[in-house]
């Protein structure tokens, strides 16, 4: 089977509409409520979307955000998420949007890509481990809910 694989454009909200939900339900989370508007804002700015289509179907996306870096200039692009339909799986959809992604990369001159993944997540693990240009370095993530009220030094 033939499949598309590509980036989206600011203009194809529907898309990514669809990209959302195969993401959102690929993790087992509600997809949000998303303008025209907004979405537009997303795809102008530091995210990235591939997705791969069979016909107009959205069947697996890569999301990426580019990120300014000091480090290794002029950035690095950073994957957020991966997601194939569960139909779709094993015929190498993952590898070409990873593919995609550093296509873009290259062209942006962006030398250097990261993703993490969760100990406990072994398909993801075995997936990344399989490719061979890619290496582990094993990292602590630290995340926090940031929408409680926060005292700032001023209100001391």
């Amino acid at each position: 089977m033939q499949y598309n694989f590509r980036k989206l454009n600011p203009e194809e909200s529907d898309l990514f509409l669809e990209t959302l939900h195969l993401l959102n339900s690929s993790f087992g989370e509600a997809t949000p409520d998303q303008s025209t508007e907004n979405i537009a804002q997303l795809l102008s700015q530091n995210l990235h979307v591939f997705v791969a289509l069979d016909q107009y179907k959205v069947i697996g996306a890569l999301t990426a955000h580019v990120l300014p870096s000091y480090h290794k200039p002029p950035a690095e692009l950073y994957v957020f998420d991966l997601a194939v339909n569960s139909k779709y799986r094993r015929q190498g959809i993952a590898s070409n949007l990873f593919a995609k992604a550093e296509e873009f990369a290259h062209h942006q001159g962006i030398k250097s890509i990261y993703v993490q993944a969760d100990y406990g997540d072994a398909a993801a693990v075995n997936f990344y481990n399989s490719m061979p240009k890619y290496r582990s370095t094993p990292v602590i993530h630290y995340s926090w809910d940031n929408s409680r009220k926060i005292e700032t030094l001023d209100e001391k």
